[in-house]
């Protein structure tokens, strides 16, 4: 498998991971603000 294919493996795995714990967190709520919800996003992320 070449380098670009890895990481773009490596890459879905790793979005899958975030999506199933911002699920899991219910950050995704009614009334919240995208500002706030891609803050919470982006401090999960990193």
């Amino acid at each position: 498998m070449n380098t670009k294919l890895k990481n773009l493996f490596f890459a879905e795995q790793n979005a899958s991971i975030l999506f199933n714990e911002i699920e899991n967190r219910n950050l995704i709520l009614a009334g919240k603000s995208e500002k706030e919800l891609n803050t919470e996003i982006f401090n999960l992320a990193f």
